[in-house]
């Protein structure tokens, strides 16, 4: 399913449509949400979950790098430097 399809459907489908077919890559913590990020075909998503609320509040779909800077503090490369000079 394309981006501009995603963005059509409900938020419970596109809930449903992260949770069934997107692999979790990514998570942080902010003052009143926990985001959980997805990777779909060619697109990310988040879902924003609510704790104190106990509800998703918000399931957003995007195509650019830049709305993944939130999560680039938790890429560890360190390993990947270690094989590379092994």
């Amino acid at each position: 399913m394309n981006l501009q399809v995603f963005e059509r459907l409900s938020l419970e489908e596109r809930l449903q449509l992260v949770w069934n077919e997107g692999n979790q890559i990514g998570i942080r913590f902010g003052r009143k949400h926990h985001v959980c990020l997805y990777h779909l075909q060619d697109y990310f998503a988040e879902i924003w979950f609510d704790p104190e609320e106990r509800e998703v509040s918000m399931v957003r779909a995007f195509t650019s790098t830049i709305c993944l800077d939130p999560y680039l503090s938790q890429i560890n490369i360190d390993q990947l430097l270690t094989e590379q000079y092994d």
